[in-house]
């Protein structure tokens, strides 16, 4: 058996108990008076485990990962539309005059 390493969250409890959990297998948990002694048992308890089991490898497929954001879906959609660079400029007009009113209102 290849010697492999695991991380263990070492805990006290109120009444002075040590809780050593196996992060990557957290139900693997042991209780004991001494930190060392919980270390040790959950090791024997991982031990055993892994002894009934195996650990394998898994890949999730690459159009999970490559998902697109559903805003991406219309980006470019009015590349070719002759009449965008008009809308803009309405656009651009109404902000600017929507500005003015704002100066104005804050000036009287």
């Amino acid at each position: 058996m290849t010697a492999s390493n695991w991380n263990v969250l070492v805990e006290t409890t109120e009444d002075g108990k040590s809780i050593a959990t196996v992060l990557e297998l957290p139900s693997v948990q042991a209780i004991a008076d001494t930190q060392n002694d919980a270390i040790d048992r959950a090791q024997k308890l991982l031990t055993e485990r892994l002894a009934q089991a195996k650990i394998v490898s898994i890949q999730v497929g690459s159009d999970v990962s490559k998902a697109k954001h559903p805003v991406l879906e219309m980006a470019g959609i009015f590349k070719d539309d002759p009449d965008f660079e008009d809308v803009q400029r309405y656009i651009q007009e109404y902000r600017d005059e929507l500005d003015a009113l704002k100066e104005e209102d804050l000036t009287d």
